[in-house]
């Protein structure tokens, strides 16, 4: 689905306002918005907000592109975020902190199977 949803935006994906993707990729959406919403998310603090609040989908493949996608982006981060969703984030991450260092390690299990 992310895929399909990538080709059909192609290269206007970063013209997609930021506040319709976090909308599309909101959760209590169908299944097939939220993973729409994510995978065309421009923005390095939108895509960190919108993983976030997908971080406990009930579907299992969101749940695991959603965490993946905050680990990558808060390894990338510099320094603290700010900005429109500096607070909201900021919430999040603390009440994920004591999940973050699993959800690494199943990152890094993954890509040890894959890569096997």
């Amino acid at each position: 689905m992310t895929r399909v949803a990538r080709a059909a935006v192609g290269w206007n994906r970063s013209e997609l306002p930021l506040s319709f993707l976090l909308d599309l990729a909101a959760p209590g959406r169908p299944y097939a918005q939220r993973a729409a919403g994510l995978a065309l998310m421009h923005d390095d603090g939108a895509r960190l907000l919108a993983a976030l609040r997908l971080a406990d989908d009930p579907d299992v493949t969101l749940r695991r592109t959603a965490r993946r996608d905050a680990v990558r982006v808060l390894s990338r981060l510099e320094e603290e975020v700010s900005g429109p969703y500096g607070d909201e984030i900021r919430r999040l991450v603390a009440h994920h902190a004591a999940e973050l260092p699993g959800w690494q390690d199943e990152i890094r299990r993954r890509n040890r199977a894959a890569s096997r």
